[in-house]
């Protein structure tokens, strides 16, 4: 997927891992904020469960939600991202309302935790390097040459 990366505030809020849903979660601290993105409604890019949710009619990335268990994660040191606030707007694609988007090489993407650091990375096996931008409080959206290259996550765990 097409995105393009530009300087702006991320979404203030809170990601947490909940454990006994075995899943991932993202709260608005400013509401206003979210509805102003969302008055078309929303659409969500997916990777498997893992959604990054997407406002409409601007096609801008707000946050990531999803059944996300910790089963499938693999231990890993990941560096410390290195990310710029910002948005992130997929382009080149057309969004319908309520529709989640299958990345189109979603079986490659591997999940890494550094239980150090307390960051989660997902992204296709071998990806190099990035540019990173914060869409939002522990939430950064990795790109490469203008393609959607990862999505890097520090919860809160509950």
């Amino acid at each position: 997927m097409n995105i393009k990366q530009r300087p702006g505030p991320p979404f203030a809020g809170t990601l947490t891992y909940i454990d006994h849903e075995y899943s991932i979660n993202f709260m608005h601290s400013e509401p206003d904020q979210y509805l102003d993105c969302t008055a078309d409604g929303v659409a969500s890019v997916a990777i498997r469960t893992l959604q990054i949710e997407v406002g409409l009619p601007r096609y801008e990335a707000l946050h990531v939600w999803g059944y996300f268990p910790k089963i499938s994660w693999k231990t890993a040191e990941l560096p410390i991202p290195r990310s710029t606030p910002g948005v992130v707007q997929f382009v080149g694609s057309t969004f319908q309302r309520g529709i989640a988007y299958g990345v189109s090489d979603e079986d490659s993407w591997r999940k890494e935790f550094d239980p150090r650091s307390g960051w989660l990375r997902v992204a296709p096996e071998g990806a190099s390097a990035e540019h990173l931008t914060e869409i939002a409080d522990g939430v950064l959206i990795g790109s490469t040459d203008g393609r959607l290259s990862s999505i890097w996550m520090r919860p809160l765990f509950a």
